[in-house]
């Protein structure tokens, strides 16, 4: 008879009997004829599959991590392939071109529209913005124009609804308490309400910054807006707590009276009301 010994306390453990099952004998295991042996294999077992379940989730989320990197970077990558064919029909036409336009012809400027992309066009095909929404689990929602890089939305809007964009790209610095009118956009055809989002360097001294909008008609001449209790503008809010790098300012419903919108920001310090420093850059105006 052979013995064995438990490999956990080193006992001797004679084998267990030998039984009949389909005809063929079978030992029932050594370590099961021993209630020490049998507690430390079920630790073992449960051990290896607490690891194993570990290592699966830990799998699974590096897999849906890699997942939503790669969508959100292919969402890039989509408004970086419009943003290049626009570059290049612009060389040839001297415009910016509609989605249609830039795949048009023997030698188009893009070969292929990208997946999700909306495309907004100027009448005078001036300016233009890209938008896209990424499939990702957070669903990002990114902008491109022709100026500055590409913009995610932190507050992010109903593609639905979403009429058009104007990203400008551009650093303003405020050295002093006054405006600084930004932009001038067109209003998208349909859209009643105008946003700005900036990012926001705010100098040490500040604690309040402003913005306001002008609004403008198809001959940027002032005009008034019916959809405000101010209707020739000015500004209308002030942010307390400025310490903050990325800014979602206030909407404004236009009347279809407005056909531009011209905006303006100043910071400021409530002691002798200066903005030393302040930066304002990636300015992203939306439509809806």
């Amino acid at each position: 008879m052979t013995t064995f010994i438990h490999p956990s306390n080193g006992e001797i453990v004679e084998p267990g009997p030998v039984r009949q099952v389909d005809g063929r004998s079978r030992r029932l295991g050594c370590l099961l004829s021993d209630k020490s042996g049998l507690s430390a294999s079920i630790g073992e077992v449960i051990g290896a599959i607490t690891i194993s379940m570990v290592v699966l989730a830990l799998s699974g989320f590096g897999i849906a991590s890699g997942i939503n990197y790669s969508q959100d970077s292919n969402a890039e990558a989509a408004l970086q392939s419009v943003r290049s064919a626009q570059i290049l029909h612009q060389t040839k036409t001297d415009e910016y071109g509609t989605m249609d336009e830039l795949l048009a012809g023997d030698t188009p400027s893009l070969r292929n529209a990208p997946d999700g992309v909306h495309l907004y066009v100027d009448e005078d095909g001036r300016n233009y913005c890209a938008f896209i929404e990424s499939g990702s689990m957070s669903r990002p929602q990114f902008l491109s124009g022709p100026r500055g890089g590409i913009v995610e939305l932190r507050a992010k809007v109903d593609p639905k609804t979403f009429k058009g964009c104007t990203v400008q790209g551009r650093s303003v610095v405020i050295k002093k308490h006054g405006s600084d009118q930004l932009a001038i956009a067109a209003v998208p055809p349909g859209a009643g309400t105008a946003c700005l989002r900036f990012n926001f360097d705010p100098g040490p001294e500040v604690t309040n910054w402003y913005i306001g909008i002008k609004y403008l008609d198809a001959a940027l001449k002032p005009v008034g807006n019916t959809k405000m209790a101010n209707p020739a503008g000015g500004f209308y809010t002030s942010n307390g707590a400025a310490r903050v790098a990325s800014t979602n300012g206030d909407c404004f419903p236009v009347g279809p009276e407005v056909k531009n919108v011209q905006w303006g920001i100043h910071s400021a310090a409530q002691s002798d009301r200066t903005g030393i420093g302040s930066t304002y850059r990636d300015l992203v105006m939306t439509f809806h």
